[in-house]
């Protein structure tokens, strides 16, 4: 947790506080609010209004979760610091309307969450390699996705071991090659689709590997130098070979991107 990342040194207090706020820059809320932005610069302010509320926001429960332990210490299960607080101190309606709208809040995630996760897959994945698909199929394909996110889901909440480990994990897996790809991609021109795919991939592998075959204490931030490194390598000997040798279609990716797969010299 962050409050004992102290306890493992520097490379542990870098790795809980780089995995929450770099594993959600590009979270599905994020991305999928600024694409369905009218303009880009409705979609900066938007942005910009939207990190001020969520810091302004976001900071009421992290003020209960420094204060709970004064006031909960003997709780067994920390994570329920907020119910017990509400449980303890607001009357019973109080407490009922509290719960409502903490569960509201959950399913809204979940719910949002799983239609970006199918429609992501029916859109980048299914329909690349399936382009002659019928409308009634392509929403069959987006409904059997929700359905499959979902069970995918539900075994993973049944083998984590606590909400924080959950969404440490969900920040952290994949997040390492999604940041450095989008950080070339928007400030630079250094590097094509191999390279691109390369950070994600290897990024991807360290994150794993770290994690589930060979533990250590900073996954994510070996992954990231991972996923930077094998972007920055691959971008090399793409520009010195002078082209791609090979190429995919990225759909939704306009023809000057940096990260369309097509060969230019």
């Amino acid at each position: 947790s962050l409050a004992g990342a102290g306890e493992r040194g520097w490379l542990g207090t870098l790795e809980a506080w780089a995995t929450p706020v770099l594993g959600s820059v590009v979270a599905q809320e994020l991305i999928s609010r600024v694409s369905a932005s009218r303009s880009a610069p409705v979609a900066r302010r938007s942005s910009l209004l939207a990190g001020a509320i969520y810091v302004l926001v976001g900071s009421v429960p992290l003020a209960i979760g420094l204060i709970g332990p004064a006031l909960a210490p003997d709780l067994e299960h920390p994570e329920q610091i907020l119910p017990h607080l509400a449980r303890r101190y607001l009357p019973v309606a109080g407490y009922v309307v509290f719960t409502g709208a903490l569960v509201s809040a959950i399913l809204s995630t979940v719910d949002s969450t799983l239609l970006v996760a199918s429609s992501l897959a029916s859109r980048n994945l299914i329909q690349s390699w399936r382009p002659d698909l019928g409308e009634r199929q392509k929403v069959l394909v987006a409904r059997v996705g929700v359905v499959v996110a979902g069970l995918l889901a539900y075994g993973l909440a049944h083998a984590g071991g606590s909400v924080y480990g959950l969404v440490e994990e969900a920040s952290a897996f994949g997040g390492a090659g999604f940041v450095v790809l989008v950080a070339f991609g928007l400030f630079s021109r250094f590097g094509r689709a191999a390279s691109a795919m390369a950070a994600l991939i290897g990024g991807a592998a360290v994150q794993i590997g770290g994690t589930y075959i060979v533990p250590f204490g900073f996954p994510f931030v070996a992954s990231l130098l991972a996923a930077a490194g094998s972007y920055a390598a691959v971008a090399a000997w793409e520009h010195g070979r002078g082209r791609l040798s090979w190429s995919f279609p990225v759909p939704g990716m306009p023809p000057g991107s940096p990260f369309r797969g097509r060969d230019r010299a």
